[in-house]
């Protein structure tokens, strides 16, 4: 008998041993593969912004507004922690740019592009980011992934060692208590998370949820627990969600969700955002169960809103500027300059306006250029007194008069008035009044600082 455990004894260590080693060996693997893989998602995702910088820089360098491409490239520059440095080189060598935040480290990599136009070199972009924050992100997690595998293969062993050396088999309640303490790890793991991690079963009802999630969409877990995860989405996506996740579920893997797609989420007060979304499969006794690790992107998605319109924006007023300088007209010129105006798409304006002049008469705009405005319009609205309706307040007053509807201030009317709001834009020299810009907006559009400041 003393043997014979002796020979146990000694399976069990062996056995511990074995399992400590692939345990490890499978932690190290996993930690180098995803180092690799962090650091080419790094490259990916650097030549992926010399792509964007391209888009966005293509047609001012065609126009060879060169000015406008130095300060797009080291404004990315400044509002992009992680790039060490951008340099852009013209065909023939000469350096347009070369902004440098700082000496690169041992983690820096540099990644180029060149940006074509119809078979041509426009330029040549180099840029150096810098993954040491990475790095030390995945050392932190590495260290601490490691004590936990050999932590919990210790105590594996012990549990084993103990039960084998008295003989008996482990009690069902210790079974059971074995099993709440994994689980209250498992909530505590939760709860550290600062994303929002909702753990559903396969009929798609959630069984759990973090703090983060709570906050996130601003429901209690008892309003949560047991309902289908499609109730955290808008309302227009949640029956092609179920079929996604039957999809899924029939060959669950890890992977991000709507890859390619824009994705959000619905909070309790009806507030949608975008949301960027992980899923990670658990197949247990009882069937599989799925992680969403959920992430609120509104402010990624700001800012690079923000860099669109501001591209659009300096483009637009680059093309305002040209037009200025050709020998045409004044009147075509004020035609082209509003259509330009009205093509920006950063604007939520209706493609309909007109640029007043103040002529002969000194308190009365004449309009001078229109565009997409009815007959009726142009001959109601042909002179507009200071002082009167939306245009004349904005002159005489000397600010912005915006309203989002036909209110009491629109005292020129006309027949068949269709629904719709104004921005009036006063355009001033000095103490001199030249004149006004009206530019129709759709009933019930908010006022816009930001359409205001252009």
């Amino acid at each position: 008998m003393k043997e014979l455990l002796r020979f146990k004894y000694r399976r069990v260590i062996l056995s511990f041993v074995v399992v400590l080693i692939i345990f490890l060996s499978i932690v190290v693997a996993v930690i180098i593969t995803h180092q690799r893989e962090m650091f080419e998602d790094s490259q990916r995702n650097a030549r992926r912004e010399l792509e964007l910088i391209g888009t966005f820089t293509r047609e001012s360098l065609i126009r060879r507004d060169y000015a406008n491409v130095e300060q797009f490239l080291k404004l990315w520059g400044q509002e992009h922690a992680e790039v060490v440095s951008i340099k852009a080189t013209a065909p023939n060598n000469f350096i347009l740019v070369d902004y440098t935040r700082r000496e690169p480290s041992e983690n820096s990599f540099l990644v180029k592009q060149h940006i074509n136009y119809e078979g041509r070199d426009l330029i040549s972009l180099e840029m150096v980011k810098d993954i040491t924050h990475l790095k030390r992100s995945l050392n932190k997690f590495m260290v601490q992934l490691i004590t936990g595998s050999v932590l919990l293969t210790i105590m594996l062993g012990v549990t084993l060692w103990y039960a084998l050396k008295k003989l008996a088999l482990i009690p069902l309640a210790k079974e059971i208590a074995t099993r709440e303490e994994a689980e209250k790890k498992f909530r505590m793991l939760l709860e550290s998370v600062p994303d929002a991690l909702i753990l559903v079963f396969n009929d798609g009802k959630i069984i759990m949820v973090n703090r983060a999630a709570e906050r996130l969409f601003g429901y209690s877990r008892a309003e949560m627990l047991g309902k289908e995860i499609e109730m955290l989405m808008p309302e227009s996506l949640r029956e092609i969600h179920r079929k996604f996740r039957e999809e899924y579920l029939s060959s669950p893997r890890v992977r991000h969700m709507g890859e390619g797609l824009d994705l959000f989420g619905l909070a309790k007060d009806g507030r949608e955002f975008p949301v960027d979304i992980g899923l990670s499969p658990i197949d247990s006794d009882e069937g599989v169960f799925v992680i969403a690790d959920i992430r609120d992107i509104s402010n990624r998605k700001r800012a690079e809103e923000k860099i669109k319109r501001s591209y659009h924006f300096k483009s637009a007023i680059s093309s305002i500027l040209q037009i200025s300088l050709e020998p045409v007209p004044m009147e075509e010129q004020l035609e082209r300059i509003l259509d330009v105006i009205l093509s920006i798409p950063a604007f939520s304006i209706e493609s309909k306006g007109c640029i007043y002049l103040v002529e002969e008469e000194p308190h009365v705009l004449v309009m001078k250029a229109e565009s997409g405005l009815p007959q009726a319009v142009k001959t109601s609205c042909a002179l507009v007194p200071f002082a009167s309706s939306l245009c004349g307040m904005a002159v005489s007053e000397r600010k912005i008069m915006f309203s989002e509807c036909i209110d009491d201030r629109h005292e020129i009317h006309h027949e068949n008035m269709f629904p719709h709001g104004h921005y009036c834009i006063p355009v001033i020299s000095g103490d001199i009044v030249l004149g006004a810009i009206n530019l129709f907006v759709k009933e019930g559009h908010k006022r816009d600082k930001e359409e205001e400041d252009l």
